[in-house]
Protein backbone atom coordinates (compact mmCIF):
# COMPACT_ATOMS: atom_id res chain seq x y z
CA UNK A 1 0.00 0.00 0.00
CA UNK A 2 1.30 3.05 -1.10
CA UNK A 3 1.81 5.67 2.05
CA UNK A 4 -0.17 9.27 1.50
CA UNK A 5 2.09 11.93 0.77
CA UNK A 6 1.91 14.94 3.27
CA UNK A 7 3.01 18.09 1.58
CA UNK A 8 4.72 20.50 3.82
CA UNK A 9 2.48 23.38 4.94
CA UNK A 10 3.89 26.54 3.50
CA UNK A 11 4.87 29.85 5.93
CA UNK A 12 1.66 32.18 6.42
CA UNK A 13 3.64 35.08 4.90
CA UNK A 14 3.53 32.93 1.38
CA UNK A 15 -0.03 32.01 2.20
CA UNK A 16 -1.16 35.71 2.59
CA UNK A 17 0.85 36.81 -0.79
CA UNK A 18 -1.18 34.34 -2.33
CA UNK A 19 -4.57 35.16 -0.83
CA UNK A 20 -3.31 38.76 -2.09
CA UNK A 21 -2.73 37.86 -5.27
CA UNK A 22 -6.10 36.01 -5.68
CA UNK A 23 -8.00 39.00 -4.53
CA UNK A 24 -6.23 41.05 -7.22
CA UNK A 25 -6.94 38.67 -9.84
CA UNK A 26 -10.49 38.33 -8.83
CA UNK A 27 -10.49 41.75 -9.16
CA UNK A 28 -9.18 42.51 -12.25
CA UNK A 29 -11.19 39.99 -13.54
CA UNK A 30 -14.42 41.93 -12.54
CA UNK A 31 -13.01 45.19 -13.86
CA UNK A 32 -12.33 43.07 -17.09
CA UNK A 33 -15.89 42.19 -17.52
CA UNK A 34 -17.09 45.73 -17.01
CA UNK A 35 -15.32 46.42 -20.54
CA UNK A 36 -17.01 45.20 -23.75
CA UNK A 37 -13.20 46.03 -25.43
CA UNK A 38 -11.79 44.48 -22.64
CA UNK A 39 -13.26 41.31 -22.89
CA UNK A 40 -12.86 41.18 -26.61
CA UNK A 41 -8.92 41.45 -25.56
CA UNK A 42 -9.45 38.54 -23.31
CA UNK A 43 -10.94 36.26 -25.85
CA UNK A 44 -8.82 37.26 -28.15
CA UNK A 45 -5.94 36.50 -26.11
CA UNK A 46 -7.31 32.83 -25.86
CA UNK A 47 -7.96 32.26 -29.39
CA UNK A 48 -4.36 33.24 -29.63
CA UNK A 49 -2.98 30.73 -26.75
CA UNK A 50 -5.18 28.26 -28.69
CA UNK A 51 -3.88 28.48 -32.07
CA UNK A 52 -0.64 28.31 -30.98
CA UNK A 53 -1.27 25.29 -29.33
CA UNK A 54 -3.03 23.64 -31.95
CA UNK A 55 0.22 24.24 -33.80
CA UNK A 56 2.80 23.07 -31.55
CA UNK A 57 0.85 19.36 -29.95
CA UNK A 58 -1.83 18.63 -32.49
CA UNK A 59 0.97 19.23 -36.08
CA UNK A 60 3.21 16.74 -36.73
CA UNK A 61 6.61 18.63 -37.78
CA UNK A 62 7.67 17.57 -41.27
CA UNK A 63 11.77 18.06 -40.11
CA UNK A 64 13.97 19.61 -37.87
CA UNK A 65 13.48 23.24 -39.01
CA UNK A 66 9.69 22.28 -38.11
CA UNK A 67 10.38 21.11 -34.63
CA UNK A 68 12.50 24.65 -33.46
CA UNK A 69 9.93 26.78 -34.75
CA UNK A 70 7.24 24.49 -32.61
CA UNK A 71 10.39 24.90 -29.41
CA UNK A 72 9.96 28.55 -30.37
CA UNK A 73 6.18 28.42 -30.30
CA UNK A 74 6.10 26.74 -26.68
CA UNK A 75 7.89 30.17 -25.54
CA UNK A 76 5.29 32.14 -27.04
CA UNK A 77 2.67 29.89 -25.31
CA UNK A 78 4.57 30.16 -22.04
CA UNK A 79 5.60 33.59 -22.22
CA UNK A 80 1.87 34.83 -23.16
CA UNK A 81 0.22 32.77 -20.60
CA UNK A 82 2.73 33.94 -17.47
CA UNK A 83 2.32 37.47 -19.15
CA UNK A 84 -1.26 37.14 -18.68
CA UNK A 85 -1.24 35.70 -15.44
CA UNK A 86 0.93 38.15 -13.71
CA UNK A 87 -1.39 41.28 -15.21
CA UNK A 88 -4.48 39.93 -13.64
CA UNK A 89 -2.38 39.29 -10.17
CA UNK A 90 -1.24 42.75 -10.19
CA UNK A 91 2.51 42.25 -11.52
CA UNK A 92 2.55 45.13 -13.94
CA UNK A 93 6.68 45.44 -14.04
CA UNK A 94 6.76 41.65 -14.81
CA UNK A 95 3.85 41.14 -16.69
CA UNK A 96 5.51 43.89 -18.95
CA UNK A 97 9.09 42.26 -19.00
CA UNK A 98 7.33 39.23 -20.05
CA UNK A 99 5.80 40.27 -22.74
CA UNK A 100 8.99 41.58 -24.02
CA UNK A 101 10.04 38.32 -24.28
CA UNK A 102 6.96 37.60 -26.29
CA UNK A 103 8.20 40.30 -29.01
CA UNK A 104 11.62 38.95 -29.38
CA UNK A 105 10.59 35.29 -29.39
CA UNK A 106 8.20 37.14 -32.33
CA UNK A 107 10.72 38.58 -34.59
CA UNK A 108 12.96 35.37 -34.14
CA UNK A 109 9.91 33.27 -35.68
CA UNK A 110 8.91 35.56 -38.07
CA UNK A 111 12.81 36.24 -39.29
CA UNK A 112 12.98 32.16 -39.59
CA UNK A 113 9.39 32.14 -41.65
CA UNK A 114 11.20 34.21 -44.18
CA UNK A 115 14.54 32.40 -44.30
CA UNK A 116 14.65 28.81 -43.15
CA UNK A 117 17.42 28.29 -43.98
CA UNK A 118 18.76 30.30 -41.14
CA UNK A 119 16.90 27.83 -38.52
CA UNK A 120 19.75 25.46 -38.73
CA UNK A 121 22.50 27.40 -38.50
CA UNK A 122 20.68 29.32 -35.24
CA UNK A 123 20.55 26.07 -34.00
CA UNK A 124 23.87 24.85 -34.43
CA UNK A 125 25.42 28.11 -33.36
CA UNK A 126 27.74 28.59 -30.77
CA UNK A 127 27.29 31.16 -28.05
CA UNK A 128 29.50 33.29 -29.33
CA UNK A 129 28.55 32.74 -32.87
CA UNK A 130 24.73 33.05 -31.83
CA UNK A 131 25.38 36.58 -30.24
CA UNK A 132 27.57 37.75 -33.87
CA UNK A 133 24.84 36.89 -35.83
CA UNK A 134 21.51 37.10 -34.28
CA UNK A 135 21.76 39.44 -31.94
CA UNK A 136 17.66 41.13 -31.41
CA UNK A 137 19.02 44.31 -32.92
CA UNK A 138 20.12 42.21 -36.70
CA UNK A 139 16.86 40.29 -36.45
CA UNK A 140 14.80 43.60 -35.97
CA UNK A 141 17.01 45.47 -38.94
CA UNK A 142 16.44 42.22 -41.18
CA UNK A 143 12.57 42.20 -41.13
CA UNK A 144 12.49 45.66 -41.69
CA UNK A 145 14.41 45.71 -44.32
CA UNK A 146 12.39 42.27 -45.65
CA UNK A 147 9.29 45.12 -44.86
CA UNK A 148 10.73 48.45 -46.29
CA UNK A 149 10.19 49.92 -43.18
CA UNK A 150 12.05 53.15 -42.15
CA UNK A 151 10.81 53.86 -39.23
CA UNK A 152 12.32 51.56 -36.66
CA UNK A 153 8.63 51.07 -35.09
CA UNK A 154 10.01 47.23 -33.98
CA UNK A 155 12.91 48.91 -32.33
CA UNK A 156 10.63 51.33 -30.83
CA UNK A 157 8.61 48.83 -29.15
CA UNK A 158 11.34 46.51 -27.64
CA UNK A 159 13.04 49.54 -25.90
CA UNK A 160 10.01 50.92 -24.27
CA UNK A 161 9.38 47.33 -22.78
CA UNK A 162 13.40 47.27 -22.26
CA UNK A 163 13.44 50.42 -20.17
CA UNK A 164 10.09 50.08 -18.48
CA UNK A 165 10.60 46.46 -17.48
CA UNK A 166 13.79 44.56 -18.70
CA UNK A 167 16.12 46.66 -17.42
CA UNK A 168 16.06 48.60 -14.03
CA UNK A 169 15.73 51.80 -14.52
CA UNK A 170 13.70 55.24 -12.62
CA UNK A 171 11.18 55.05 -15.00
CA UNK A 172 10.55 51.77 -14.95
CA UNK A 173 9.74 52.01 -10.77
CA UNK A 174 6.73 53.81 -11.94
CA UNK A 175 5.19 50.24 -13.21
CA UNK A 176 5.34 49.46 -9.19
CA UNK A 177 5.22 52.78 -7.86
CA UNK A 178 1.34 53.92 -8.28
CA UNK A 179 1.49 57.33 -8.22
CA UNK A 180 5.05 57.09 -7.44
CA UNK A 181 4.07 55.55 -4.00
CA UNK A 182 6.23 52.49 -3.75
CA UNK A 183 4.31 49.36 -3.44
CA UNK A 184 5.82 45.89 -2.74
CA UNK A 185 4.36 42.80 -4.14
CA UNK A 186 0.94 42.78 -6.44
CA UNK A 187 -1.64 45.60 -6.33
CA UNK A 188 -4.37 46.67 -8.41
CA UNK A 189 -4.52 49.66 -10.69
CA UNK A 190 -7.18 50.45 -13.66
CA UNK A 191 -4.37 51.77 -15.48
CA UNK A 192 -1.79 49.59 -15.56
CA UNK A 193 -4.28 46.64 -16.30
CA UNK A 194 -5.91 48.55 -19.36
CA UNK A 195 -2.81 49.81 -21.13
CA UNK A 196 -0.81 46.65 -20.36
CA UNK A 197 -4.01 44.22 -21.41
CA UNK A 198 -3.79 46.24 -24.59
CA UNK A 199 -0.34 45.87 -25.04
CA UNK A 200 -0.25 42.06 -24.54
CA UNK A 201 -3.17 41.20 -26.97
CA UNK A 202 -1.47 43.66 -29.41
CA UNK A 203 2.13 41.82 -29.22
CA UNK A 204 0.70 38.14 -28.58
CA UNK A 205 -2.26 38.23 -31.43
CA UNK A 206 1.29 39.58 -34.27
CA UNK A 207 3.04 36.48 -32.76
CA UNK A 208 0.61 33.80 -33.52
CA UNK A 209 -0.55 35.17 -36.64
CA UNK A 210 3.09 35.04 -37.59
CA UNK A 211 3.77 30.91 -35.87
CA UNK A 212 1.07 30.00 -37.75
CA UNK A 213 1.98 30.64 -41.15
CA UNK A 214 5.23 28.88 -40.37
CA UNK A 215 3.64 25.64 -40.96
CA UNK A 216 2.51 25.41 -44.76
CA UNK A 217 1.24 21.40 -44.99
CA UNK A 218 -0.84 20.97 -41.80
CA UNK A 219 -4.17 18.40 -41.45
CA UNK A 220 -7.49 19.35 -41.57
CA UNK A 221 -8.20 19.92 -38.35
CA UNK A 222 -4.95 22.00 -37.87
CA UNK A 223 -5.90 24.30 -40.53
CA UNK A 224 -9.21 24.40 -39.23
CA UNK A 225 -8.22 25.97 -36.15
CA UNK A 226 -6.07 28.19 -38.28
CA UNK A 227 -8.79 29.71 -40.13
CA UNK A 228 -10.76 30.14 -37.05
CA UNK A 229 -8.14 32.56 -35.52
CA UNK A 230 -7.07 34.37 -38.59
CA UNK A 231 -11.09 34.72 -39.11
CA UNK A 232 -11.38 36.11 -34.88
CA UNK A 233 -8.04 37.94 -35.57
CA UNK A 234 -9.09 39.86 -38.28
CA UNK A 235 -12.41 41.06 -37.06
CA UNK A 236 -10.82 42.50 -33.81
CA UNK A 237 -8.15 44.01 -36.01
CA UNK A 238 -11.07 45.78 -37.83
CA UNK A 239 -12.12 47.18 -34.59
CA UNK A 240 -9.09 47.94 -32.26
CA UNK A 241 -6.03 48.57 -34.71
CA UNK A 242 -5.29 51.68 -36.59
CA UNK A 243 -6.07 50.94 -40.29
CA UNK A 244 -2.39 51.58 -40.99
CA UNK A 245 -1.64 48.83 -38.68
Amino acid sequence: MMAELILPKPPENLQNLRKEEDGIRAQSLLHINGSASFVDHIALVHDCLDAIQVHTISHQNLDEEELVLQRLGIRLFNSGSCALSLLLSGYYQNAALTIRDLLETRFLVDYFRTDRSQIKIWRDSSDDERRKNFQPWQIRDSLDKRDGFTEKKRAEAYKLLSNYASHPTHAGFKLFSPKWMSKIGPFFDETYLKALLEELTKRLAAAADVYVRCFPTVKPNVRSAREHFLSRLHAWSQTYLPKSQ
